[in-house]
């Protein structure tokens, strides 16, 4: 009886510190799984704002195209304003 008594001791004091580790090992599996979710999503997200960047500089390089077009006819209008209409010499 005595015996059975050391058994169910050795027994109790092996689960009180098995017992925690367990729940510790589970919940560093759950927090690594929820790490490598976060990973992928930042990942995807990155590639994704690469992307949405790199169409808006394509967009800005249009608009510059653009820009450079209207001051050309820009200067061929004014150019074609002082041909016909000479400005007054006499004033500032």
């Amino acid at each position: 009886m005595f015996a059975l008594g050391i058994i169910g001791i050795l027994f109790t004091i092996f689960n009180y510190f098995r017992n925690p580790q367990v729940a510790s090992d589970k919940e560093d599996a759950l927090i690594s799984q929820r790490v490598d979710g976060i990973s992928k999503q930042m990942t995807e997200l990155s590639t994704s704002f690469q992307a949405h960047v790199q169409q808006d500089l394509t967009s800005l390089g249009l608009i510059n195209e653009r820009i450079g077009s209207v001051n050309e006819s820009v200067v061929r209008l004014a150019t074609i304003i002082d041909e016909r209409i000479p400005r007054n010499k006499n004033s500032v």
